[in-house]
């Protein structure tokens, strides 16, 4: 749903896996998870694009390099771990220790949230995939050890249908959809944006019904 990346290196080779990968196994995944209605597919794919930074993030890099977009991301009044602009100054550039610091045990709620136990949680199961799947738990839940692309699709929709999004998505509901998603309104404009443009690349076939089940592209040139 972004524009494919134009930038040579790792993000078009991370683009290019995403669309490999939704090539190879969307097509199952979505038939396993009963996403077959376009309005399903365009709230899901909006918020997978959101998600992973129009598909060139996998991995959660963990690598702020300035104090200020430290703070902004989790500082205090915006995330839990309420890191102050001392700590922002020190952790600027040590991926793994701000990630102990705001998902592992520096941030002792977050972390049993997370069932982040053990030193090293924080950054081990940093954000992953489609949907950036955080935490000890999910990992296990989501992935149980496998991180390659029928998983990247999989870990999503098993994560969108268990917190039940579909049924909002029918309802045109993206902010409900958000709100379940990212427990907050996060990147709604963004996401809105997303929605709308998959509206135009994923279109239900003339002469089908609306409420027969449909078998849309995934991805598409326009993705």
């Amino acid at each position: 749903l972004a524009s494919r990346p134009t930038k040579a290196g790792v993000k078009q080779q991370t683009w290019d896996w995403y669309a490999e990968s939704f090539a190879a196994y969307s097509e199952a995944l979505f038939a396993e998870f009963a996403i077959d209605q376009p309005e399903e597919m365009h709230d899901f794919m909006a918020h997978v694009a959101h998600e992973s930074g129009g598909f060139t993030i996998v991995e959660e890099s963990m690598t702020y390099t300035t104090p200020a977009r430290i703070m902004a991301i989790f500082g205090i009044g915006q995330h839990s771990a309420k890191v102050t602009p001392d700590e922002a100054e020190q952790l600027a550039g040590h991926p793994q220790e701000l990630a102990e610091r705001v998902y592992g045990l520096g941030n002792p709620k977050k972390a049993a949230e997370l069932g982040n136990t053990a030193p090293g949680d924080g950054f081990k199961y940093r954000g992953w995939g489609a949907m950036q799947i955080t935490g000890k738990t999910d990992h296990e839940k989501y992935f149980a050890g496998r991180y390659d692309g029928e998983s990247v699709i999989r870990a999503a929709l098993m994560e969108y249908t268990s917190k039940g999004c579909p049924k909002f998505a029918m309802a045109c509901n993206i902010e409900k959809t958000t709100r379940l998603i990212n427990g907050g309104l996060n990147g709604l404009d963004e996401r809105k944006r997303l929605l709308a443009k998959a509206r135009t690349i994923w279109i239900k076939p003339s002469g089908v019904e609306d409420d027969d089940d449909v078998t849309l592209p995934v991805m598409a040139a326009g993705l």
